[in-house]
């Protein structure tokens, strides 16, 4: 779909990756090693707040989703994922970032 993205496999790495500043959407799985997607996304959005975050998880986490919404995140999705739902989500994530840079 013409995006260009690029994967990560902990917090840490993610974090780096944002810190670029060549980040505007991150998805975040809330489930991985070394940090929870939480306190990602709380660190995400105090390292750069215009980074819109996509939470995912195929766990049942709702103390960990209502942190994540709590943080700023544009949207928290249950996996499966359909494909065509999650590119949809990124493309109004991406317009709604936009905006709000104006």
């Amino acid at each position: 779909v013409g995006l260009r993205a690029c994967a990560v496999l902990d917090g840490r790495t993610a974090l780096q990756r944002i810190a670029s500043g060549d980040v505007d959407v991150c998805v975040v799985d809330l489930v991985m090693p070394g940090m929870d997607g939480a306190e990602l996304v709380d660190r995400l959005k105090r390292l750069d707040a215009s980074v819109a975050v996509i939470a995912v998880s195929g766990h049942s986490v709702p103390e960990m989703l209502g942190r994540v919404a709590a943080a700023g995140a544009f949207r928290c999705m249950q996996k499966p994922l359909a494909p065509a739902e999650l590119v949809d989500t990124i493309a109004r994530a991406r317009g709604a970032a936009k905006r709000g840079r104006r």
